[in-house]
């Protein structure tokens, strides 16, 4: 799979009213992944948006999450010191010392990381280990995932154990296009 350097994606939710627009970009020293999420969920109207830094490896270095649940802000700055030790607002996270990636639990974004990192072939399969941001929680938790890749555009995810499995659509850029009953990629047609 080629996987371009720059590109951007609509998705619209298939469980909750809502879209999200994301970006990724790469540079010399790393990638950048950018979004906004709107969607109603639990009661909730969130707007987040989001910006995760990595370095050339595709290794989260830092996150952000600004925005609104309901009438709270949110402010969430995650960071990886070296160890792979992540602190959340400052405070040290034990639970996911470790964890390469970040996984935001509002997106499907995150997906990209892994999948871009592992450099897999068709058939080869790769454990990831995911700091999960929950929602509407905003805490870290350590989040087990697996992803095989089937085919040119169809990789097979598994979380928790395989607690959860489901089959993801890719594009070119390693962004997921359909997450069976949560996300689809927007056309505009």
């Amino acid at each position: 799979m080629t996987m371009p350097t720059n590109d951007t994606i609509v998705w619209q939710r298939l469980d909750l009213p809502g879209h999200e627009l994301c970006s990724v970009s790469s540079g010399e020293k790393g990638h950048l992944l950018t979004g906004s999420s709107i969607f109603v969920a639990k009661g909730h109207k969130c707007l987040l948006s989001y910006r995760v830094v990595c370095d050339a490896a595709w290794k989260t270095q830092e996150v952000h999450v600004v925005g609104n649940i309901n009438d709270e802000p949110i402010d969430v700055v995650l960071m990886v010191e070296p160890g792979n030790v992540w602190t959340l607002n400052g405070v040290e996270q034990p639970q996911v010392e470790g964890c390469i990636d970040v996984d935001l639990a509002f997106s499907p974004a995150t997906n990209l990381l892994p999948i871009r990192r592992c450099n897999m072939a068709i058939g080869d399969s790769e454990q990831a280990v995911a700091a999960w941001l929950t929602f509407p929680e905003m805490t870290l938790e350590k989040l087990p995932q697996r992803y095989t890749w089937l085919s040119e555009s169809i990789f097979h995810y598994s979380s928790s154990g395989g607690a959860f499995e489901t089959e993801l659509t890719v594009t070119s850029s390693g962004f997921v296009s359909n997450y069976p009953l949560l996300w689809r990629e927007e056309h505009g047609e």
